[in-house]
Protein backbone atom coordinates (compact mmCIF):
# COMPACT_ATOMS: atom_id res chain seq x y z
CA UNK A 1 0.00 0.00 0.00
CA UNK A 2 2.81 2.14 0.53
CA UNK A 3 4.38 1.76 -2.61
CA UNK A 4 1.31 2.85 -4.09
CA UNK A 5 0.83 5.76 -2.32
CA UNK A 6 4.13 6.90 -3.42
CA UNK A 7 3.83 6.56 -6.41
CA UNK A 8 0.38 7.92 -7.31
CA UNK A 9 2.19 10.96 -4.89
CA UNK A 10 4.57 10.96 -7.45
CA UNK A 11 2.68 10.88 -10.48
CA UNK A 12 0.67 13.91 -8.70
CA UNK A 13 3.83 15.91 -8.13
CA UNK A 14 4.95 15.25 -11.38
CA UNK A 15 1.62 16.78 -12.76
CA UNK A 16 2.04 19.49 -10.69
CA UNK A 17 5.50 19.83 -11.80
CA UNK A 18 4.11 19.93 -15.55
CA UNK A 19 1.67 22.19 -15.42
CA UNK A 20 4.01 24.72 -13.92
CA UNK A 21 6.66 24.20 -16.13
CA UNK A 22 4.04 24.57 -19.17
CA UNK A 23 2.60 27.97 -17.67
CA UNK A 24 6.16 29.11 -16.92
CA UNK A 25 7.26 28.33 -20.39
CA UNK A 26 4.08 30.05 -21.59
CA UNK A 27 4.58 33.27 -19.30
CA UNK A 28 8.15 33.11 -21.00
CA UNK A 29 7.55 33.43 -24.23
CA UNK A 30 4.65 35.64 -23.97
CA UNK A 31 7.25 38.14 -22.35
CA UNK A 32 10.10 37.08 -25.12
CA UNK A 33 7.39 38.40 -27.84
CA UNK A 34 6.76 41.21 -26.10
CA UNK A 35 9.67 42.16 -25.91
CA UNK A 36 10.65 41.59 -29.57
CA UNK A 37 7.64 43.56 -30.40
CA UNK A 38 9.14 46.54 -28.62
CA UNK A 39 12.24 46.53 -30.04
CA UNK A 40 11.14 46.26 -33.51
CA UNK A 41 8.90 49.49 -32.83
CA UNK A 42 11.62 51.75 -31.07
CA UNK A 43 13.60 53.16 -33.03
CA UNK A 44 17.17 51.41 -31.26
CA UNK A 45 15.80 48.11 -33.52
CA UNK A 46 17.02 49.75 -37.12
CA UNK A 47 19.87 51.60 -35.05
CA UNK A 48 21.28 48.56 -34.01
CA UNK A 49 21.00 47.52 -37.35
CA UNK A 50 22.36 49.72 -39.07
CA UNK A 51 25.91 49.97 -36.52
CA UNK A 52 25.93 45.77 -36.91
CA UNK A 53 25.59 46.73 -40.83
CA UNK A 54 28.66 49.29 -40.28
CA UNK A 55 30.53 46.91 -37.97
CA UNK A 56 30.46 44.15 -40.71
CA UNK A 57 31.31 46.26 -43.63
CA UNK A 58 34.44 48.03 -41.20
CA UNK A 59 35.88 44.38 -40.76
CA UNK A 60 35.66 43.49 -44.03
CA UNK A 61 37.53 46.06 -44.90
CA UNK A 62 40.13 45.60 -42.54
CA UNK A 63 40.93 41.97 -43.24
CA UNK A 64 41.15 42.94 -47.33
CA UNK A 65 43.82 45.59 -46.00
CA UNK A 66 45.57 42.87 -43.81
CA UNK A 67 45.65 40.69 -46.60
CA UNK A 68 46.89 42.95 -49.00
CA UNK A 69 49.93 44.12 -46.65
CA UNK A 70 50.48 40.86 -45.69
CA UNK A 71 50.82 39.65 -49.62
CA UNK A 72 53.17 42.67 -49.84
CA UNK A 73 55.33 42.10 -46.86
CA UNK A 74 55.53 38.44 -48.12
CA UNK A 75 56.42 39.53 -51.51
CA UNK A 76 59.09 41.88 -50.44
CA UNK A 77 60.80 39.50 -47.86
CA UNK A 78 60.79 36.40 -50.80
CA UNK A 79 62.48 38.98 -52.99
CA UNK A 80 64.92 40.30 -49.73
CA UNK A 81 65.89 36.87 -49.41
CA UNK A 82 66.68 36.08 -52.94
CA UNK A 83 68.66 38.62 -52.81
CA UNK A 84 70.55 37.55 -50.35
CA UNK A 85 71.44 34.10 -51.14
CA UNK A 86 72.39 35.51 -54.68
CA UNK A 87 74.84 37.94 -53.00
CA UNK A 88 76.14 34.79 -50.75
CA UNK A 89 76.52 33.07 -53.95
CA UNK A 90 78.58 34.94 -55.82
CA UNK A 91 80.91 35.77 -52.60
CA UNK A 92 79.46 39.02 -51.47
CA UNK A 93 78.75 38.01 -47.86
Amino acid sequence: MGFFWLSRTFVVQLGLARDIVHILSEEHMKNFALKVQRFLQSEDGPTAVEYAIMLALIVIVCLTAIQAIGTNASSAFNDIATDINSARGKGGF
